[in-house]
This record gives C-alpha cells, structure tokens and sequence, in this order.
C-alpha cells in the first residue's frame, strides 16, 4: 500500500480563480512576500514530486479555495497521475483520508490537527516566518508545529520518511481546541464527528 502525502495548495496569488496576473496583484497592493513565498512552495512540491517514488508514495494536492483548479488539470504531474488533483470544498475529509499533510501555516491546522494526521510544514524551508500569522492563529498552534518545519530538504526528506514523528497534538494543544470548538463536550458537533 502506497503512502498518501496530502500537499495542502496555497497558491491563490500565482492561481486565483480572478485570473489577475502576479504582476496585477503587486500593483494592486498585494504583498511581494506572500508572492514570493507561494513560488518557494511550488518549487519545493515540485521538488517533493520529483524526488519521492511513484510507487511508495501516492500524492495529491487540494487546492485552496480561491485558485483556479482548472489549471491543475493540465500539469504534466497530473496528466501522468504521479499527483491528484481534489477538488472537494471539504478539507477536513481529504485531510483524514491522507497519511501525512505537507504545507504552510494557515487557517486549516486546526482541521488537520482534528484530523489526527502527521504535519510537516514548510515555512522554514521556504523562508516564511510563522509569525506572520500571530494576529489569526493562535500562538499555542503556531508553537507546536515548529517541530514540524524542516530547513533543509534534507531535513525535509528524512521528515516524510519517519512522518508518523510529526502530529500536532498535546496537553495545551488539546485544551486549546476545546476552548475553541468545544471539542471535548458530548453535545458538540465536532466531538461527534470526530
């Protein structure tokens, strides 16, 4: 059984479903660092597809909301089937069906967390401090995926080989979701789904 890498997309100013060139979204006082950033990224998952086995590993990308999904379909690494494409509003569902979650701070670590799935993430290795997103996550969930931020590719490889090293969970981790979703009360919608 091959194991499922999920690559969490991120990429809404080099693939907005707006169609407005990287260059538009500059002028239109979009950050320079997010840019730069999303093209690190993409150059790290194609790093990720081009040097993990086809047969050992089977590796989609989900991406997010805002990017123009069509665009996937014609990337070589799709028509090939060597990365499949999800195109589902659900995150949460993809999440649990992956072995491991690969990607960026954002707002869906307390999903994969939910999930119970190992995370790795990329900040690190692709230049990004995590605090960027101090003001709309929460501190205690940016603390406990430090551990999880490769800097090296190196680091990065030997992090998905022993990938089930890398949860994000713990005492104040969980007290934290609780405190959020109510996650520990019988009555709550997400202690019954999970």
């Amino acid at each position: 059984k091959r194991i499922r890498i999920g690559l969490v997309g991120h990429f809404n100013m080099l693939n907005g479903v707006e169609n407005l060139s990287p260059v538009c979204r500059v002028f239109d006082g979009k950050s320079i660092h997010d840019l730069v950033f999303q093209c690190h990224l993409l150059e790290t998952y194609a790093k990720i597809l081009d040097t993990l086995d086809n047969n050992r590993y089977l590796i989609s990308i989900r991406p997010y909301p805002l990017e123009n999904i069509e665009e996937y379909y014609k990337a070589k690494w799709v028509k090939e089937r060597k990365m499949i494409v999800n195109s589902s509003m659900e995150f949460g569902i993809w999440a649990s069906q992956q072995d491991i979650l690969i990607g960026p701070t954002s707002s869906t670590l307390s999903q994969i967390a939910m999930a119970d799935r190992p995370f790795i993430n990329l900040d690190k290795l692709n230049n990004r401090s995590m605090n960027s997103y101090k003001d709309s996550i929460r501190q205690v969930f940016i603390n406990h995926v430090k551990e999880n931020c490769p800097a090296t590719y190196e680091e990065l490889f030997a992090m998905i080989e022993n990938y089930k090293n890398f949860y994000v969970k713990g005492a104040k981790f969980n007290e934290m979701m609780h405190e959020i979703y109510n996650f520990k009360e019988q009555g709550s919608f997400l202690y019954r789904v999970a």
